[in-house]
């Protein structure tokens, strides 16, 4: 025989109470029960970010008053967030030159020298001890985009710009994009060489000039050497 419903089971057996939880507000034991979700409520204006602060707790994020500005983090905020001006990428590199000439022998090349600066923004050249070396400090190890310029007279056969990398030799493919020999005029004319070499610390990097004949002079040279990233 089926025991008949009292009041009391039925009202067991009910919903009879509704208790806000975590990031809900509201409530209630009866009648009309309403709840909201706070985190929602936080929020006042478009692009507003709901952040947590701690265990169980969040805060508004207000969004960023400037276009462009990114979000970044900074433990010294309430949220630990903060909307900052993107920092811009500062130069990397040096620039060296001559203020000599360099007369060149037959058939030989020839480690071009650089007794002066342009700029050199990390310490990867000297001006009193190996001046043709370009060399990778502590932290910046990566690839390096080099450009050697050189304006030689005299000789009457080609002249060539070769990378070296440690004391050797390294060029060809894929180590330089081009170089251009245009002594056409009076047997005088500017060359270029450039190339990005992949480096570790304490690599170092040097320009060599080959030419075919020992009346060529080398009158003016710069050596740059630029830092692309890791």
């Amino acid at each position: 025989m089926t025991k008949a419903r009292t009041l009391a089971d039925n009202f067991a057996a009910d919903i009879n109470g509704i208790t806000a939880g975590t990031g809900i507000t509201g409530g209630g034991t009866s009648g009309t029960v309403t709840v909201t979700n706070s985190m929602a409520t936080a929020i006042d204006a478009k692009g507003d970010l709901v952040v947590g602060t701690g265990a169980d707790t969040f805060s508004r994020l207000a969004v960023a008053s400037t276009a462009g500005y990114l979000l970044s983090v900074d433990s010294s905020t309430a949220t630990g967030l903060k909307w900052a001006a993107p920092s811009g990428a500062s130069f990397v590199g040096a620039s060296a030159y001559r203020s000599t000439t360099l007369s060149l022998t037959a058939d030989t090349v020839v480690i071009v020298t650089y007794a002066n600066e342009s700029y050199d923004t990390s310490g990867f050249h000297s001006t009193s001890a190996d001046t043709s070396r370009m060399t990778v400090p502590s932290g910046k190890a990566g690839k390096y985009l080099c450009i050697a310029n050189m304006f030689a007279t005299g000789g009457s056969s080609r002249m060539i710009i070769y990378p070296y990398k440690n004391g050797s030799n390294v060029g060809g493919s894929p180590n330089w994009s081009y170089v251009i020999d245009n002594r056409g005029y009076g047997n005088a004319g500017a060359m270029t060489g450039s190339w990005v070499m992949d480096l570790a610390e304490t690599d170092y990097v040097e320009v060599g000039l080959y030419s075919a004949t020992n009346t060529a002079t080398l009158q003016e040279s710069t050596f740059q050497f630029i830092y692309l990233g890791a």
